[in-house]
């Protein structure tokens, strides 16, 4: 275990927080550690149809500054349960509300730099619905179903390479089997 001797704000906005922690190591040698703090954790949720299809967005990301594949999610706001923050997340990217809202796991989102939390879930009855908002950087967000060996080809193709979209996949096809 590490064992924290100070801690120093580095930087701090409203979306993220720096830390530096000096730090004692397991063999007694001091080294600084810098982490995120303030970090609320998000959700995932994979929205499964009656034929078994699932949702899969592409959507332009800034930093790689290409599209890539995802699953619905966000974050979950001050005050808001997991539950909750998928089931407005579910609304507000694919206008579709749940009728069954399964948890399926938990991912940590970056283990090395936060303590953060996602949470997964399978959404299944769905219905349209109407959103009332959608987040201003959603921008070119496109939406398709896809069946489980579609999503898999992309995967081999090398086309996911949104880590935690692997994850929650590796989540979903080891979660007990559910009827379609």
């Amino acid at each position: 275990m590490y064992k924290r001797i100070s801690s120093k704000l580095l930087f701090s906005h409203p979306r993220l927080t720096v830390m530096e922690d000096q730090v004692e190591l397991p063999g007694g040698e001091v080294g600084d550690y810098v982490w995120l703090s303030g970090l609320r954790g998000g959700i995932t949720v994979l929205a499964r149809d009656l034929e078994g299809r699932l949702l899969v967005e592409r959507e332009y990301s800034y930093l790689p500054n290409e599209p890539v594949y995802q699953w619905v999610g966000g974050g979950i706001e001050a005050g808001e349960t997991p539950l909750a923050a998928a089931a407005r997340e579910l609304t507000e990217e694919a206008k579709l509300a749940a009728g069954k809202m399964t948890p399926i796991g938990t991912i940590l989102l970056n283990h090395r730099l936060s303590a953060a939390r996602n949470h997964v879930f399978l959404a299944e009855e769905l219905t349209p619905c109407e959103s009332l908002t959608r987040d201003k950087y959603e921008a070119g967000l496109e939406t398709f179903w896809m069946t489980e060996a579609e999503i898999e080809a992309l995967i081999a193709r090398g086309e996911v390479i949104v880590a935690s979209m692997l994850a929650v996949w590796a989540l979903y096809k080891s979660a007990p089997r559910r009827s379609v």
